[in-house]
């Protein structure tokens, strides 16, 4: 709604610099607020990047005319480690 972000669930209203503005209940919880993340749209998905330590993004998605094209393949697996170790070395499964 104009430049608010409002939650189609709970009402609540958020301005351009993340700070709650108003809710479908009442007074704004004082301490609630967004955090605003690097946010990338590619490849028609939107990917967000979230540092642990707050750093900005040191790497983005390439376009598919940048990889090629090619048709596509699922499949699951269950393993630990770093969510950006997972998406960067994912390919090489394949």
């Amino acid at each position: 709604e104009g430049d608010d972000l409002v939650c189609p669930f709970h009402s609540f209203a958020f301005g351009p610099d993340g700070t709650c503005v108003r809710t479908g209940y009442g007074t704004p919880p004082p301490r609630s607020s967004l955090t605003r993340l690097p946010v990338h749209e590619v490849n028609g998905a939107v990917f967000v990047w979230r540092h642990h330590d707050g750093r900005e993004p040191d790497w983005v998605v390439p376009r598919w005319h940048e990889i090629g094209s090619r048709p596509a393949r699922t499949a699951a697996w269950e393993m630990a480690g770093n969510v950006q170790e997972v998406i960067e070395n994912s390919v090489d499964l394949g």
